[in-house]
């Protein structure tokens, strides 16, 4: 015993439950009619944290837009193109201003807010990022953005 130590996973029987797929806003019947959505989106910073990829899912009309309009932190809006494949467009390679440009470290956690915008519907979103790659360095450290970080934490899982 001890003060909830015991507690380290999963303690009692699991049931999965698989439900029916319903397509997301279902209730825009016609192609024409229908309005572009934003139902996600995924920034991820490149290696040289001065680039962001970022990637849309869309639902909606059958004619999916290349491009969006974009705005970090509540700056200066600008349309940026790219490539749309399975319901999702792909932003890749988008400069970072520098009001965006601090990087995220455990001493400085530092969030920047992205807006995308779908011009042709008006249908926006608003994704908080951190500018930082993980890895591991030639020892076997965990690093981010290149810098060697130790880790802190125990098991206590209450």
């Amino acid at each position: 015993g001890g003060d909830f130590y015991e507690f380290g996973g999963i303690t009692r029987s699991v049931t999965l439950h698989q439900l029916p797929f319903k397509p997301v806003r279902e209730e825009h019947r016609n192609d024409e009619a229908r309005p572009i959505l934003i139902d996600g989106i995924a920034v991820i910073p490149t290696e040289d944290l001065k680039h962001v990829n970022v990637s849309l899912r869309l639902g909606g009309a059958a004619a999916l837009p290349t491009s969006a309009q974009l705005s970090f932190n509540g700056g200066t809006v600008k349309t940026v193109s790219g490539s749309t494949s399975g319901g999702a467009l792909r932003l890749d390679n988008i400069a970072v201003p520098a009001s965006a440009s601090t990087p995220w470290s455990v001493a400085s956690p530092t969030l920047h807010n992205l807006t995308v915008t779908i011009a042709s519907s008006g249908d926006s979103v608003t994704a908080r990022f951190g500018l930082r790659t993980l890895g591991v360095s030639s020892n076997g450290r965990i690093t981010i953005n290149g810098e060697t970080t130790k880790l802190h934490g125990f098991k206590r899982h209450t």
